[in-house]
């Protein structure tokens, strides 16, 4: 800025000689130097003085120790996350071969598979902390991916030459029989009266809490496998370890023939779906299956000696234990299931031989249902999966997957698209056919369940036997309990419900065999 005194012509009071005055300038030096040197000998002092370190006041003991807690439980949470996403193989061998190659013991004493697997995901959660076995985790997965791959890709097994016709047997009586079955349920639909319905269900349900254990037999010296009524309801057959059936009245319950053929414990019988409907007594009446590999074919008791029946034919084509047998509908055709890890289809107009052996299962197979259209059969085993199978073209077309253990039992309901299977995990699962996948799981028993079966022809009960030594009857529109059927004092192997819903019997361990009904004048 400028500063000074103007005289009238806009001079300076001085004469021309006008010199501007500058304040705080660092050119005129000697006015402002003395400024900047104080400045400069202030800011080396404050450089020369000591830094000012501020206090630190460290925690208390607990709370140190709280802290070290809280570290250690986010590390355990973050390495549990890490270890969810490592991906560990659902077969229970390959498991077990994982751990031997790290030198782990591939069985604790009480361990499960699913606990055995989680050990595993806990030892290769580790690894990868350690940055050890990536190698071995990324060759695992691989092997995974491959059989995953391997297991959904379509292939073939050879069949006989009888197989061809015997299919196109079967499209043709499948097809009538869906007409007729979806013609009944459109009926059904239509002509509802729901007054009359719920009257139904409330005079079932009561009939069923009134089951109770009427006559109880003792079958034989060794445990009942397996127990099933005649289409008429008017016999009931029982299978035991001992290798003996015998044949029983109902529902007067006394003992009218022995089956005697087998050398090894008879797993499953039944009767064929035309017995006692106008096919004679010397025909095929009976079929058993049994530990010695063979599947018996039987009449009933007739000539001179009734106390016996006579068997027809032993089949032989499987090379272990045959479990479980079903017959077509139609009653030309039977089914097994056996250890080998195969299912036969046979002819039963030439029992010389299985038309077909398919495979699938990559451990035994342990029981299987058919259709109510004869079109579809359904298999279970023990690597904990089931299948459908197409008989019409010998395809698989749905894979059940869901369950954790073991699978014993399957059941096909009548209105032609649910199927229940059950095993080892204690659970029933309900599968829809319609949107391949599963619908519900029935908490069912408390310990592994050896049988389920629907009610015939309608199927608005279903009935489950556990090794808990208890049948359990449940009710198919909301799976809600209906009744529990108590009385042995074994494990339960096997029961059958008769056509008419009017009596369940049931097989157990400790050798006996019971009658269930409902003494009152209500009916299904």
């Amino acid at each position: 800025t400028s500063c000074g005194k103007m005289n009238g012509s806009g001079t300076a009071g001085d004469g021309g000689n006008n010199e501007r005055i500058f304040f705080g300038s660092l050119d005129k030096g000697s006015a402002d130097k003395p400024l900047v040197n104080n400045a400069i000998v202030a800011t080396e002092a404050m450089e020369e003085e000591e830094p000012v370190v501020p206090e630190t006041l460290g925690f208390a003991e607990e709370t140190e120790a709280s802290h070290q807690r809280s570290r250690q439980i986010r590390e355990q949470f973050e390495q549990k996350k890490r270890a969810r996403a490592i991906a560990v193989p659902t077969n229970d061998n390959t498991v077990k071969q994982m751990l031997r190659e790290r030198k782990e013991p591939i069985i604790l004493f009480g361990e499960l598979p699913p606990e055995r697997r989680e050990r595993l995901r806990e030892i290769l959660a580790s690894e990868k902390e350690r940055g050890e076995g990536s190698s071995r985790v990324d060759k695992a997965a691989e092997k995974q991916r491959k059989r995953q791959k391997t297991d959904e890709e379509l292939y073939y097994t050879e069949g006989a030459a009888e197989l061809i016709p015997l299919r196109r047997w079967m499209a043709a009586t499948s097809l009538q029989r869906a007409q007729n079955r979806l013609e009944a349920a459109r009926r059904k639909k239509t002509e509802v009266n729901f007054e009359e319905e719920l009257r139904y269900f409330t005079n079932l349900h009561g009939r069923l809490k009134h089951f109770t254990n009427s006559t109880s037999q003792i079958g034989d010296d060794r445990p009942l496998a397996s127990c099933s009524f005649s289409p008429d309801a008017t016999l009931l057959a029982t299978s035991s370890w001992s290798g003996l059936c015998k044949l029983w009245s109902v529902p007067g319950c006394e003992e009218l023939a022995i089956l005697k053929g087998h050398a090894e414990r008879v797993d499953e019988v039944i009767f064929h779906p035309l017995s006692g409907k106008g096919q004679s007594p010397e025909a095929l009446n009976i079929v058993t299956c049994s530990v010695d590999t063979t599947i018996g074919l039987w009449s009933l008791p007739h000539g001179e000696d009734t106390s016996s029946c006579v068997r027809l034919a032993a089949l032989k084509g499987h090379t272990a234990r045959v479990a479980d047998i079903k017959v077509h509908p139609c009653g030309r055709i039977l089914t097994s299931a056996s250890h080998d890890k195969t299912w036969c289809m046979w002819d039963l107009e030439r029992p010389d031989g299985p038309v077909l052996t398919q495979e699938g299962h990559s451990r035994p197979v342990t029981a299987l249902a058919f259709h109510p259209d004869a079109s579809l059969l359904v298999t279970v085993g023990l690597d904990a999966y089931g299948r459908v199978w197409d008989l019409r073209t010998g395809k698989t077309i749905m894979v059940l997957r869901g369950h954790a253990l073991p699978l014993y039992a399957t059941a096909c309901h009548p209105n032609g698209y649910e199927v229940a299977t059950a095993g080892e995990d204690h659970t029933v699962k309900i599968w829809d056919l319609r949107k391949k996948k599963c619908g519900y799981t029935l908490p069912a028993h408390s310990d592994l369940i050896s049988h389920i079966q629907f009610q015939p022809e309608v199927g608005d009960f279903l009935v489950t036997g556990s090794f808990d030594n208890t049948c359990r009857v449940w009710s198919t529109r909301d799976w809600s309990p209906i009744t529990s059927l108590t009385g042995h004092d074994g494990k339960v192997l096997g029961f059958d419900i008769s056509s008419d819903s009017q009596y369940i019997a049931s097989a157990s361990f400790d050798r006996t065999w019971k009658l269930f009904y409902a003494e009152t004048d209500m009916l299904l």
